[in-house]
């Protein structure tokens, strides 16, 4: 009996000073790019430090080239700044507008084959008289009035509204011109203006809240 466990217990003692030793550090081989820790990359079976493997790790200006390295420049538009996009010639520049919505000022439509920003010059918002019987906003829309409320004067109303009898009631009112406008159309009105039915019945107009863009100064 005792023989027999000797060599196991001198076995189990051995194993315990085996564990506790630690030898040098061995590089370990790769096969794939996820073996390495990051900042390293596998290349000829061996993990190697590059300086980026993104252009997330680039600073600035500049982009993780072929050979994980930042080279000045951008490879695509999210390596520039705000405002700018990555030319053909992997360089930032700035952009013009590209689309009407986000780059052009209200009333103004983008031009995307040159990347330009022009006014719209239909009567939008423009000022016209809602008991007058002549042709107004220059034959390309309609005049229409904003209810403001019942009123004695102008010092009843809100900024931008006038008190006047409209029918048979004395309001505030702010006459505005709306534009017709194709809501099949790709962009049917400038920016800041929504193509919408305004009556419900099928007459679709371009309109905004003209009396607030009037007041801080867009019109």
């Amino acid at each position: 009996m005792r023989a027999f466990l000797l060599p196991l217990l001198l076995s189990g003692g051995l194993g315990v000073a085996w564990m506790g030793c630690s030898g040098p550090e061995v590089a370990e081989g790769c096969e794939y790019h996820s073996d390495c820790p990051d900042g390293s990359l596998c290349e000829d079976d061996e993990c190697s430090e590059v300086e980026c493997t993104s252009s997330d790790d680039c600073q600035p200006g500049y982009f993780c080239a072929a050979r994980f390295e930042c080279a000045p420049g951008c490879e695509d538009d999210t390596d520039c700044a705000a405002g700018e996009s990555c030319t053909e010639q992997n360089e930032c520049a700035e952009y013009g507008c590209r689309t009407t919505e986000l780059d052009c000022a209200y009333g103004e439509y983008c031009d995307q084959d040159l990347g330009e920003c022009y006014e719209d010059t239909a009567p939008h918002c423009d000022e016209c008289d809602i008991n007058s019987t002549g042709t107004q906003c220059g034959g390309q829309g309609d005049c229409f009035y904003l209810d403001g409320g019942s009123c004695t004067s102008d010092s009843d109303c809100e900024e931008g509204y006038s008190c006047d009898t409209v029918g048979f009631d004395r309001i505030c009112h702010a006459d505005i011109c709306l534009v017709t406008c194709n809501p099949n159309a790709d962009e049917p009105c400038p920016r800041g203006y929504q193509c919408g039915d305004v009556s419900g019945l099928g007459d679709y107009y371009c309109f905004a809240d003209c009396v607030w863009l009037r007041n801080e100064g867009y019109l």
